[in-house]
């Protein structure tokens, strides 16, 4: 499954997969984002809210984003929250996309 040195992520993993329920779990953060450089966000971390809305998967996740208008707040499994203004969003999205060759989201 997961090697993660955190016990409680994998056992949220093992639990989520057993009971047939999807969580959003971070793989990468790029290095060049606030999200990285806050260190509130990590890999490992459980996203499970999109501005107060359940979320459980990246089509999820992105729907309640656009629905963003100033700020995003995304919400973890252990209540911290990271709160990320839309406009820096919108210049990461498409400096992002070109560096790393991946579709640009619309937001």
């Amino acid at each position: 499954l997961l090697k993660y040195k955190n016990n409680n992520k994998l056992q949220t993993c093992k639990e989520s997969l057993k009971n047939k329920k999807y969580i959003l779990l971070v793989t990468h953060i790029y290095s060049s984002t606030p999200i990285y450089k806050n260190k509130i966000i990590n890999i490992g971390s459980i996203i499970t809210k999109v501005n107060n809305k359940n979320v459980y998967s990246l089509k999820e996740y992105i729907n309640e984003i656009k629905k963003s208008k100033k700020y995003a707040t995304i919400t973890l499994d252990n209540n911290n929250i990271e709160v990320i203004d839309m406009k820096t969003i919108d210049k990461l999205n498409s400096f992002l996309s070109k560096q790393y060759n991946y579709p640009l989201i619309k937001y």
